[in-house]
């Protein structure tokens, strides 16, 4: 949302403010004897970065940064308030905190395994699952896992230890932030 002051006679400054507000929809579908905790709008987020037109405002005035520490107070909104009379472009960029931290999966893997993006230990547990319905462990030496040609193509090997899946899929896993939110906004003067 957006408000804008008025300069006025006594040498007032005109000035606009412009808050970043949200709430998360709930579903339809949940259980109604579930006790919903509200989350704070700043909950949802790693970093909000607001960029203002910078020949309005110069180049050491032009960005708005928030970023979460672990000491941060969580809150309902972001605001900015700066001086002028004139419409102004921003962009506001909101990069989504996910908890747990969510993997984007190398499209072979995805393709073996159906999950595209998912954490890691959902990750480890399909593979897990794959290897017990394809009888891939080891019947002798329990702890290797005899590759399928699928999973040789994938992990360049034909045997490996169940021990080193946590370490073959890190070059195969991509840390999942492309769901960040960009929008370009304009604060509208109202005459």
């Amino acid at each position: 949302s957006v408000s804008w002051v008025e300069g006025g006679e006594d040498g007032s400054v005109a000035s606009w403010e412009l808050r970043v507000e949200g709430r998360l929809l709930e579903d339809a579908k949940n259980d109604p004897n579930k006790v919903n905790v509200k989350r704070k709008f700043s909950s949802f987020f790693k970093s909000l970065v607001i960029e203002l037109d910078k020949d309005l405002y110069g180049p050491d005035n032009h960005l708005v940064e928030w970023h979460r520490t672990p000491t941060t107070q969580e809150t309902d909104g972001f605001q900015v308030k700066r001086p002028g009379d004139k419409n102004v472009r921003c962009t506001i960029l909101l990069l989504l905190d996910y908890q747990p931290l969510q993997f984007k999966l190398d499209p072979r893997l995805a393709r073996l395994l159906g999950v595209h993006t998912q954490t890691r230990p959902v990750i480890i547990n399909a593979l897990w699952q794959y290897i017990k319905t394809h009888k891939l462990q080891d019947t002798h030496e329990r702890e290797f896992i005899n590759c399928d040609k699928y999973l040789e193509q994938i992990f360049s090997c034909p045997r490996m230890k169940f021990a080193e899946i946590p370490q073959r899929l890190n070059p195969l896993l991509c840390p999942f932030n492309t769901d960040d939110v960009v929008d370009d906004y304009w604060v509208w003067r109202m005459q």
